[in-house]
């Protein structure tokens, strides 16, 4: 894939990962030991080429991100604190492919394109995307019905590209060490989608930087169905699930 109006030299290919990439893998997602949480390592890498995928981003030849994901049910998984932390609001984990984090390495890159990709990670229909799109085929491909993602509070670039693509915050929970994430619900068919909204409830504004409010609009019944741009500061849209 190349973006619309960027030079050549930011023309992106999208490919299958494989253990021989684990290095580079592991490079991706060094930020996220941040979060004194960060799954990915070696042990971690194989259980997801056994049971899922790996896929990275490359630009003139280099990774600049990468995406794991698998069947939530996975046997390794299920070993995992945040299985059990998603299971207690997920009645058919069988149904749902899960994403994990999205890493990211642009050393290498210079400042404009540094700026240009980090601001892909944010755009609609940009780098975060391409990997929302292969999850999507690939979860088509294996049968299964629903995609879960989460994302670090801490660590979350902009949601615009998963409200774009159909997806629906369902929960803000703390997952493996207690670390506080947004979950993300998508259905693979719309006609299967268990996580509408009633078209007729009242929207509900809340400023992304009040947690607290988040949390118990998505704990009392409601999901999270787009975000406003604001310039003091950004805020989610909520909306009665239709179940409620």
């Amino acid at each position: 894939m190349t973006f619309s109006n960027n030079p050549a030299s930011r023309k992106i290919a999208m490919r299958r990962l494989f253990k021989q990439d684990t290095n580079t893998v592991i490079s991706c997602y060094k930020k996220y030991d941040r979060l004194y949480y960060n799954p990915v390592n070696e042990e971690f890498i194989n259980d997801v080429l056994l049971y899922g995928e790996l896929w990275g981003a490359f630009c003139q030849g280099k990774i600049i991100a990468c995406c794991y994901f698998f069947p939530l049910d996975s046997d390794f998984f299920k070993a995992h604190h945040t299985f059990s932390a998603l299971t207690d609001f997920i009645e058919q984990p069988s149904k749902y492919m899960y994403m994990g984090y999205i890493g990211t390495d642009f050393k290498g890159l210079n400042d404009e394109d540094k700026k240009f990709f980090t601001e892909e990670l944010c755009a609609s229909n940009g780098l975060y995307t391409a990997f929302l799109n292969i999850v999507h085929m690939q979860t088509f491909r294996m049968g299964l019905k629903y995609i879960l993602h989460s994302i670090p509070l801490k660590m979350c670039c902009g949601m615009e590209p998963l409200f774009s693509a159909g997806y629906t915050m369902i929960k803000l929970r703390g997952l493996d060490n207690l670390v506080v994430h947004y979950i993300f619900a998508k259905a693979v068919f719309p006609c299967e989608n268990i996580y509408c909204t009633n078209a007729d409830s009242t929207s509900e504004t809340v400023k992304i930087k009040d947690t607290k409010a988040i949390s118990a609009l998505l704990e009392s019944g409601y999901y999270c169905v787009d975000i406003i741009k604001e310039k003091s500061s950004d805020a989610l849209m909520f909306k009665k699930s239709i179940t409620d």
